[in-house]
């Protein structure tokens, strides 16, 4: 996993759009900042593309409904937030900038049982 997270910090996008995430988060207003955090966060997830699985089943949507409950009981936050479900052997998970949340099918299927 720690060879993936190398790729997408390599792969992350256009210098530039990283210089301008870090320059904005320190003067511009919040929502400049998150919308400069949520393209960087998206060069990251087109980067992930060819790496990791996406799931495309029930398990998929229950995550994503799951992940957009919680995200409603985030008081006062202007913050998008996306989940997807991919396909892992290991039960984890991890999120990139921009509120881009990713869970693993396995953990997901592990903690399903355990309830």
């Amino acid at each position: 996993m720690s060879g993936l997270f190398y790729q997408l910090g390599r792969l992350a996008g256009p210098k530039i759009r990283k210089a301008r995430w870090a320059y904005l988060a320190a003067t511009a207003p919040r929502q400049e900042v998150i919308a400069a955090e949520v393209k960087v966060g998206s060069d990251m997830v087109r980067a992930l593309q060819d790496t990791i699985r996406f799931s495309q089943d029930e398990s998929s949507n229950t995550i994503m409904h799951i992940g957009d409950s919680l995200a409603k009981c985030v008081g006062k936050n202007s913050r998008p937030f996306s989940f997807q479900c991919y396909i892992h052997d290991q039960p984890q998970a991890f999120c990139l900038p921009g509120g881009i949340i990713f869970i693993g099918l396995r953990l997901y299927l592990l903690t399903k049982w355990r309830m």
